[in-house]
């Protein structure tokens, strides 16, 4: 009985590592339907994609490469053009501009496209990972967040990059901050979000450090919003309202104190 036993424990330790091997995930799988979520840190605060806004036309993809001592870990929205047509402009954006990988390896080795290396500079770049978190979906209106997280062979350090995705479903266009706001707007969107970005400072000390926008800073990331039923966030890389430590990456504005500059009802 003994030997038998000896015999069995080997097999059975075989069985189980080819069974897990099995259930990895390939490059570009489908993950519609599988029990996947989004993670990033906001605030410090994990969230998630809210699962109720997932759509039937709205699938998720996944692709995943490892080489030498790097990682790339891409999950992004896939619309299904057979329900319209228009959804390829959408996706030709995500598989060319977005994603690009060769440029996402380049900028892994040569450490450029951080808005800032506070903390970076003798740390060696390990992984990046491609995210996103829908925050409007309507039978007009897509909005999205995509991220791109850099990982560090420091494990404590990260550093985060913002696009976001507004895009009219019906028309087949991406919407910019003059498609959704009224010209001559911006001053007065500005002194908006300074004026909340001083409440945070004010209400928190990790927020202390935070510098107020400058037009041209404005001018820069003023298309990097996202809208959902009651606000719009205004999303800023690494560095560039606040340090990295404290964890703030966006601005976010009720629709009610910008109604009068909005073009759109979102």
């Amino acid at each position: 009985m003994k030997k038998k036993s000896s015999l069995l424990l080997p097999i059975l330790g075989t069985l189980l590592v080819f069974m897990l091997m099995s259930s990895e995930t390939k490059p570009n799988e489908d993950l519609t339907g599988q029990n996947t979520t989004s993670i990033y840190e906001e605030n410090n605060k994990t969230m998630a994609v809210d699962k109720e806004n997932t759509s039937r036309f709205i699938q998720t993809k996944l692709f995943q490469k490892e080489e030498g001592n790097y990682e790339i870990f891409y999950r992004y929205p896939f619309l299904d053009p057979k329900f319209n047509p228009s959804f390829k402009v959408f996706n030709d954006f995500i598989r060319n501009e977005y994603l690009d990988l060769d440029n996402s390896v380049r900028n892994i080795l040569n450490e450029t496209e951080l808005p800032c290396h506070v903390g970076y500079d003798k740390l060696e770049r390990m992984k990046r990972v491609v995210d996103y978190k829908i925050y409007t979906i309507d039978d007009h209106m897509l909005s999205i967040l995509m991220y791109k997280a850099n990982h560090y062979t420091d494990k404590k350090q990260n550093s985060y990059l913002f696009k976001t995705l507004n895009f009219d479903m019906e028309k087949g266009q991406f919407l910019s901050y003059d498609s959704v706001f009224k010209p001559g707007s911006e001053w007065s969107v500005l002194k908006q979000l300074n004026r909340l970005l001083e409440k945070k400072v004010n209400a928190e000390p990790k927020y202390e450090e935070c510098s107020q926008l400058t037009p041209s800073t404005f001018e820069a990331y003023k298309n990097n919003f996202v809208i959902d039923k009651t606000s719009i966030k205004f999303y800023f890389d690494d560095c560039v309202i606040c340090p990295v430590y404290s964890g703030n990456y966006f601005i976010e504005i009720p629709k009610s104190q910008v109604s009068e500059w909005l073009i759109i009802k979102a």
